[in-house]
Formats: C-alpha cells, structure tokens, sequence
C-alpha cells in the first residue's frame, strides 16, 4: 500500500537565481530513492541552489493526511512521482531596476594618484608596476572574481573536506570543521600570498628597481566575498611580512553591495597593514573623498556600465557533499 512507503521532509535554504530571490525549500522524497546528491540535482533543475544545512525528518502518513491541504498533496505528490518540491519566497530583486553603488575601479586609483602628484606608468611588453608616485612604487591588484566559482578550486576545497561524514560544509572561512578547516583556510591564504608575490615580481621588473627602492600595493576586492575585510587584511598582512622583502606597506579596500529588491546597503572598507609612509598619509583621506565622489553621483549619472552586481550565495555539489557560502538574506522593511 502506498501509505506503507516511506516519505522525507528535508528543509534547507536556497537562493533562485532567475528571479533573485532567497526560498525556504520543503522537499519531500521516498526514503528508498533519498540521497545528498538526489535533493541538491533535483532543487537545481529547477532553479533553487540550497545553501545551508539540510534538515531531515520521517513524516507520518495519517498526520499528513489529517493536515490536509497543500501539505497533504506535496506528500501525495511524493508518494506517486517520487519527490516534491516547494517554496516560500523570502525576498527577491531586479538586478536591472536596483540601484547598486558603482564599482571601486583601478581608474579610481589612478585618478587619485595623478591628484597627489603621482603617475600611471605606461604599459610595456614587460609586466611592470601600475602607479609611481612621491618616489614610490605601487602595483594594484584588483580581485574581482569569486574563487569559489572555479571548478579546480571547487575540486581542491572538496578533497579537503573529503573525510568528514556530513551532508554540507559551509565555506564562511571562520566556521570549524576541525583540520579540514585549517586546511581550507591555508587555501584561501595561499591565494592571496601569490597575488602579493606577483606584484612584489611586478615591483622589481621596473628598470629603475632597487635595493633601496621604496613600494607597496593596493589589493582591491570587489569581487571575492567569501572572504571578510578583517581576514583579508591578516592575509595580505602576513604575505607581505612573510613572502616577500618588497613592500612597505599594503592598503586594502574591500566593497561589497546587496540588495533585496527595498533596500540596498553598499559597504566600502578600508585599511593598511605596514608603515604607511608620511609621503602618502593624505592616500586614506583621498580614497574616502573618491568613494563620497562616486556615491553622490549615482543619481546623476545613471549609467550601470561599472555598477557593482549583488552578493548572492554560491553553491556546489562535490564529492556527496553541498558546499555553499551565504552572506545572508537581507530583511525586507515588513519584517522589522
């Protein structure tokens, strides 16, 4: 008899990236047919990608039949196709129809040390540093992909995790899943390590290097935030510390914007790690300026051409695991 089949709830969140929009998913699905794998292919057939843990209990036949309604038919639904799948909208947004903060650019850089006096030195057919200024060399780097998109980084986080008997990892850096964390965290690290090297590389390819010649480097990040400010100021802190002899100093700027469809936040941080020299103690106070500069004028220039795009969560399955990094669902002005 069908009602001798047995049937799962599983509960997760997830994010619907054709409409922009966080889910609570109620699946229900045979316990003969469940797997890890089986509820993550079948959310993103439909467009739902799960990003937290997933919850799971053994529901009862006459207490959902007793429920009735839309709970008994998603259960009825189960039982003759196998699984069904629901979802309560949270929030959702037009990337189009937001007003996102532009994006913090190299130009913007550029910009701000040609007004201190400083250069961008012209392009060769040699990598060379990006800005000169007041006797100093300065190489910028600008991340703005997300690492946890990239399928070789993807496969390397999931043999880090490899051991461990759970259904999902989540990739907030600052949660604890024993050595495998550790593991993972050196990852991301090293990551930024290569960036500083190859600018302090960059720094010295310029004719005019030497010994005595002074530098530091801008590391913007406008794109991977799986990584907060405070713990890419430590990395980048201890890669020019440790992994090279080049820099006096780094400075640091994070952006991050998200919107719910309401409201928008736009967050721009930053800081240095080093001795930022006395020559360059207005770079701060400059940076600030351009940042007030380019958010006065979203209303007067309304072109999206260097808009900053939403955070939303990524999520992957690997190794009969979901991986997933959430910054977490805006409220929307009802909720308060």
């Amino acid at each position: 008899m069908k009602h001798e089949i047995s049937i799962l709830r599983v509960v997760c969140d997830s994010f619907n990236l054709r409409e922009n929009s966080f889910a609570i998913l109620v699946i229900m699905i045979r316990e003969k047919d469940f797997s890890t794998e089986k509820i993550y292919s079948s959310c993103k057939n439909i467009g739902y990608k799960i990003c937290s843990e997933i919850r799971i209990d053994k529901l009862i036949y006459t207490r959902c039949k007793n429920e009735g309604g839309k709970f008994w038919q998603a259960y009825k639904q189960a039982l003759e196709q196998g699984i069904s799948i629901n979802a309560v909208s949270k929030n959702g947004f037009n990337e189009n129809l937001s007003i996102n903060a532009p994006r913090f650019s190299e130009e913007d850089f550029k910009d701000i040390i040609e007004d201190m006096g400083g250069r961008k030195i012209l392009e060769t057919e040699s990598r060379t540093p990006d800005f000169e200024i007041r006797n100093f060399l300065i190489e910028l780097k600008d991340i703005q992909e997300e690492s946890l998109e990239d399928s070789r980084r993807q496969e390397n986080i999931a043999n880090l995790f490899k051991e461990l008997e759970v259904r999902a990892i989540n990739l907030d850096p600052t949660e604890e899943y024993g050595q495998a964390s550790n593991g993972y965290r050196k990852l991301i690290s090293r990551s930024i390590s290569e960036k500083v090297k190859d600018a302090a590389k960059q720094i010295k390819s310029h004719p005019n290097y030497s010994d005595n010649v002074r530098a530091g480097v801008i590391i913007l990040n406008t794109g991977m935030f799986s990584i907060n400010h405070e713990d890419l100021i430590k990395m980048v802190g201890k890669a020019v510390r440790n992994d090279t002899r080049v820099f006096e100093f780094a400075f640091i700027l994070s952006q991050v914007v998200q919107n719910n469809g309401f409201n928008s936040i736009s967050i721009f941080q930053q800081d240095y790690v080093g001795n930022l020299p006395a020559e360059l103690a207005d770079f701060e106070g400059k940076v600030s300026e351009k940042i007030n500069e380019k958010m006065n004028a979203i209303f007067r220039n309304p072109s999206r051409d260097q808009r900053m795009k939403s955070q939303v969560p990524i999520s992957f399955f690997k190794s009969g695991k979901i991986f997933y990094w959430s910054p977490g669902r805006m409220k929307n002005p009802w909720d308060e």
